[in-house]
């Protein structure tokens, strides 16, 4: 079997490096951010908050590797998802569609601040508490204006800090902001109070996280009623440590991050956005790898989808911190400056850079150098034949599995060819609608509907779906004005609710069916009130920042009293569609499967296999090894369905 084969020189350098940043973890609580919204409604911040320290996903056990091969179609889909860009999610002008927000009366941000402080003075804040996801006003004290953000202090209950204290704090975070802004970009310069000034108000009134950055407080009130109209950081009193320790340090850095790509690349995704938070703590001098070891305990977890645990944390900084020490800071400038997202802005910066590696095999080195010398299999032996099967995560999963023995051997590796993109098939037929999977992004799917020749009308259709819990929405929205404004409609199972603020009105979200897992449910929907008009139909799914789950899918769609009905076997004629994805739910399966030979005399050698048809092989020589360590990575995106493999080493 053919394969690529070479020895990695820098690789033992990088080893010794990433071992050394890659200790075990610290007593600090890391940093964590809840799912940010992205809706003209109250808004969930990107929150500092303790994680679970463990992973959230458990593989399931290995049945069998499926027979299916890939078709052409297969690959088709798979080159056309990543092509698809849905649009962000701007809360303003979704308050215009949706919520009949009168453009014109929208502020902007005035040249100079419209109001100046004293030292002493007291206002008031609408702050989030994360417990009772409620927004409550708190009355603060201004303790300090450095040269790029005022202190404030709840005036119910603090920090005894003494003027020196809050001194030291405003001197380290203005170093903090110069050291990342010089990495990362800027801020928008001007918030909507006109002040270039960060406010960070210091409150309990949090709730039971460190700290964190509210993008909706950059929203005029008008679009979010509980926005405070500029820069804001939330610290909490008794869970930062302090404004004189280093988590505190580190909950500032990682924030402000998180404020400076919502500006740059309001649309990246979290894993990508989360990684470049905890690696400007890095270049605020602070510690970005605390979390390193949790990963490397169980590295087969998703890269693409963010499980907000102390691992995923670890895994995105590793990542990061690997293209850092490969590339420069010029790369990571570069890098958090590209408007692609995720994995391919990574491929697009290396082009940029002349770089002939890839995201995939850049990822497969930054495991393997942080995971050699030592690295924890999840199947070890000292004897030959043995067989392994297993299954790993997408994207960036990883299995670590060693041998070791003697004589000549062969490795023969079988994986599965194809993977689904959801745990469901079309309601009927091969094909059905997809929302796709982004973060940040409003997508669509959009036609116009004749209804001027009936007096009643009721569009029915089948949809499953499986959307986060009162965060993501998706939507059935009607207009008659061709689309400059929008209504949502009732349907079946959309809900008014809106614990969260992100229900734009009618939403779905949660799992079709109510039950543990997703079914595919017929919904009805009124339209009697749009009967002798000409009308657009629109699906939309609405993903905030940082979560998303498999999505929203539309099929079998009818409106009898006209005549029409669609089963997507088409291929979406008349639709038009702005993120929306007529798929057949299977894509080809790749594989990332690296063999590292650890040789007697010291020296490491490593070869990446070839895999045809999900086959791939290579053949060793345990005379001259230590042991051969094998890396199975799921390198498909766009899903976190789970491939299963089949490993066997035997003797000549």
């Amino acid at each position: 079997m053919s394969r690529k084969s070479f020895i990695v020189i820098l690789l033992i350098l990088l080893m010794v490096f990433l071992i050394t940043a890659c200790g075990g973890a610290p007593a600090a609580t890391p940093i964590t951010e809840a799912p940010a919204a992205e809706a003209p409604a109250p808004e969930a911040p990107a929150a500092t908050e303790a994680p679970a320290m463990q992973n959230v996903y458990t593989a399931p056990e290995f049945t069998s590797i499926s027979p299916e091969t890939v078709s052409l179609a297969d690959i088709q889909l798979y080159a056309s998802l990543s092509a698809i860009q849905p649009s962000y999610v701007d809360p303003t002008l979704l308050a215009v569609a949706i919520n009949n927000l009168d453009p014109k009366t929208i502020p902007s941000a005035p040249a100079k601040p419209v109001r100046t402080y004293q030292l002493g003075e007291t206002r008031t804040f609408w702050v989030r508490n994360s417990s009772t996801l409620q927004y409550n006003l708190v009355t603060a004290r201004l303790m300090l204006t450095s040269n790029h953000a005022y202190f404030w202090q709840d005036v119910n209950g603090g920090q005894n800090v003494s003027t020196d204290d809050w001194s030291a704090a405003g001197g380290s975070f203005d170093q903090t902001y110069e050291q990342v802004r010089a990495v990362f970009g800027s801020e928008q310069s001007l918030g909507l109070d006109g002040d270039p000034r960060m406010f960070i108000v210091h409150s309990d009134g949090v709730g039971e996280i460190g700290g964190y950055f509210n993008e909706t407080d950059q929203l005029p009130a008008m679009v979010e009623s509980h926005s405070n109209e500029g820069q804001y950081f939330f610290i909490s009193n008794s869970r930062s440590s302090g404004i004189a320790s280093a988590y505190y340090k580190e909950i500032l850095a990682h924030e402000f991050q998180h404020m400076i790509q919502k500006n740059v690349d309001p649309d990246e995704e979290g894993w990508l956005d989360e990684g470049f938070s905890m690696f400007a703590q890095q270049m605020a001098g602070m510690r970005g790898d605390t979390w390193v070891a949790d990963y490397l305990r169980q590295p087969d977890q998703s890269l693409w989808y963010w499980g907000k645990t102390s691992a995923d944390y670890g895994q995105a900084y590793l990542y990061l911190e690997y293209l850092y020490e490969q590339f420069g800071a010029d790369f990571i400038k570069a890098l958090a400056a590209e408007p692609a997202n995720g994995a391919i802005s990574i491929e697009r910066t290396l082009d940029k850079f002349n770089s002939p590696r890839t995201a995939d095999t850049l990822y497969a080195d930054a495991i393997t150098a942080a995971v050699m010398p030592n690295p924890i299999p999840v199947f070890e032996s000292a004897s030959l034949p043995q067989i392994y099967q297993g299954t790993v995560q997408q994207y960036g999963g990883v299995d670590i599995l060693s041998f070791s023995g003697g004589g000549r051997a062969t490795l023969n590796f079988t994986g599965d060819q194809r993977v689904k993109l959801i745990p469901a098939d079309a309601h009927s037929g091969d094909r059905f609608w997809w929302s796709n999977r982004n973060d940040g992004t409003f997508a669509t799917l959009t036609r116009h509907v004749d209804l001027r020749n009936v007096s009643t009308a009721t569009l029915k259709y089948w949809t499953w779906y499986d959307i986060e819990e009162d965060w993501d929405y998706a939507y059935l929205l009607v207009s008659t004005d061709n689309g400059v404004h929008w209504t949502a409609m009732p349907a079946t199972s959309s809900r008014e609710t809106n614990p969260n603020g992100q229900n734009l009105g009618h939403g779905f979200s949660g799992k079709s069916g109510g039950g543990t897992e997703s079914t595919w449910i017929q919904e009805t929907a009124n339209l009697n009130a749009y009967a002798g008009k000409q009308i657009m139909l629109r699906f939309a799914m609405q993903n905030n920042r940082s979560v998303n789950n498999f999505g929203f899918a539309v099929d079998d769609l009818s409106i009898p009293e006209i005549g029409w009905s669609d089963n997507v076997e088409s291929g979406g004629k008349d639709w038009s569609s702005g993120g929306f994805v007529p798929i057949h739910n299977r894509v080809p399966q790749a594989w990332g499967v690296r063999a590292v030979e650890q040789k007697a005399d010291g020296s490491i050698a490593v070869h990446d296999l070839e895999i045809k048809n999900g086959v791939g092989g290579l053949e060793v020589d345990f005379n001259n090894l230590n042991r051969l360590v094998v890396f199975i990575i799921g390198q498909t995106h766009y899903t976190t369905l789970p491939a299963s493999y089949r490993v066997e080493v035997s003797s000549q």
